[in-house]
């Protein structure tokens, strides 16, 4: 017992968190990769129902219950003195529902297609609740184990591994959903099994990760304010804190961009005339802006921090909806309409990694101990609530598309929410800095 207790705390910047979190977050992309919401398992319920409404409920099932239960996540947590436990336990109690979708594809084939859909959905809910608990200690303890700038290193690395990996795992996908040779609920069991595998390597990471103990500093206050409760700390951080506030309302604004980013292909293939061979552009576009994203938004935020990447990825955000708008107006762009949607996919692609790059980790900078949780809460909460917003602008198009015909449906919509969002990037600019601490020594 003497020699546990003489063992050496664990420091900040330490090479075992280094590839540990590196390892959990490039294995958990590569098995997010084998099942995106958006591609394999919206595809699954399309086998299960024609029904448009339920496929759709899948595809935000996601979503919902990620962002929607942080908050709670916070209040779980935010009196635990540890951390990991509330990382470890419900990641793996989640990621056993997926081992268990697979069991009943495999054995079931899905016999009874409406049983299968409600397990479906309801498996999704399960995963998505339970990673979202885990999601909130897992980046309260990784504020705790890294400087800003060893930060912004480990997530730009680990997102880039994750990416390079996933271009394999796309085509891996494609040709195990292809090989006739099995039946097809079959070779949706394999890729679901794939993905579960590299989530149980990232489980198996995340057992090396060792937390750090809470900021003393930050501690004693949160002991003379004798357990203040979690609304009293979610009250005093959106009241109390102006930078917090103005992280809120530039990330509001320009990640209202999302209301219309689901629509850019359909505007391509209706407006432009694209055919469906474009599609396979569109998804090299997308992949190779990830991929560029990463180093780019990666090495800024190394050399100037998390703000500087807010404020660019703010400033690409209005850039995607005007340069659509730029097409409908300009008529001299119209000969060069696939590589102005090739950029704005490529855009899109890019901004997929710059929250926790950019206005997540400058959360995360200002934060204490006490109150990173309800900040990050806040955050996500915020942003499950906009990225709802796509259903409202189908809508608005279908509404404007009467009076104003579908290009003219498509500007006015795409303007309006330029508009929005570059008042949001301004806003992003008048966003304070923050000392950072200095680089490490290698």
């Amino acid at each position: 017992m003497s020699a546990l207790a003489e063992k050496p705390a664990p420091r900040r910047d330490s090479r075992r968190n280094l590839a540990a979190f590196i390892g959990d977050m490039s294995s958990f992309a590569v098995g997010m990769y084998f099942m995106p919401t958006t591609t394999v398992i919206v595809g699954l319920a399309s086998m299960l129902t024609t029904d448009k409404a339920l496929i759709g409920i899948v595809g935000l099932t996601w979503r919902t219950f990620w962002y929607l239960p942080q908050l709670l996540a916070a209040r779980v947590i935010h009196h635990q003195p540890r951390k990991w436990p509330f990382l470890f336990w419900p990641a793996q109690m989640g990621r056993q529902i997926v081992l268990l979708l697979v069991a009943w594809l495999f054995f079931t084939q899905a016999s009874n297609p409406g049983l299968t859909l409600a397990l479906l959905i309801g498996g999704l809910a399960i995963f998505s609740s339970s990673d979202a608990l885990a999601s909130i200690s897992w980046f309260d303890i990784l504020s705790r184990a890294f400087t800003p700038r060893m930060r912004s290193r480990v997530f730009a690395i680990g997102q880039l591994i994750g990416s390079l990996v996933g271009i394999a795992v796309g085509i891996a996908v494609e040709r195990l959903l292809a090989n006739e040779a099995w039946p097809i609920f079959t070779r949706y069991a394999v890729v679901l099994l794939c993905g579960y595998l590299a989530l149980n390597v990232s489980g198996i990471f995340i057992l090396f990760i060792q937390e750090l103990p809470p900021d003393s500093t930050g501690h004693e206050e949160g002991e003379a304010a004798p357990r203040a409760g979690f609304a009293d700390t979610l009250r005093a951080a959106v009241q109390g804190d102006a930078r917090f506030r103005r992280v809120l309302l530039g990330r509001g604004l320009t990640f209202l961009e999302t209301m219309v980013s689901s629509f850019y292909v359909v505007f391509a293939r209706a407006e432009l005339g694209l055919g469906p061979e474009a599609i396979g552009l569109f998804s090299a576009a997308y992949v190779v802006g990830s991929i560029f994203g990463v180093v780019a938004f990666g090495a800024l935020g190394e050399r100037a921090g998390p703000r500087r990447v807010s404020q660019l990825a703010s400033f690409l955000h209005f850039l995607a909806p005007a340069l659509v708008v730029a097409l409908i107006v300009l008529p001299g762009l119209a000969g060069s309409g696939l590589w102005v949607m090739f950029a704005v996919l490529g855009i899109n692609g890019a901004l997929e990694h710059s929250l926790t790059l950019g206005y997540l980790g400058y959360v995360m900078d200002i934060a204490t101990d006490k109150t990173r949780g309800a900040y990050i809460a806040v955050m996500n909460s915020l942003s499950g609530i906009i990225s709802l917003t796509p259903f409202l602008g189908g809508v608005l198009l279908d509404a404007l598309a009467h009076p104003l015909g579908a290009r003219g449906a498509y500007a006015a919509v795409f303007g309006a929410v330029a508009v929005i969002v570059l008042i949001g990037s301004l806003v992003a600019l008048t966003i304070p800095p923050v000392s950072r601490d200095p680089a490490p020594a290698d």
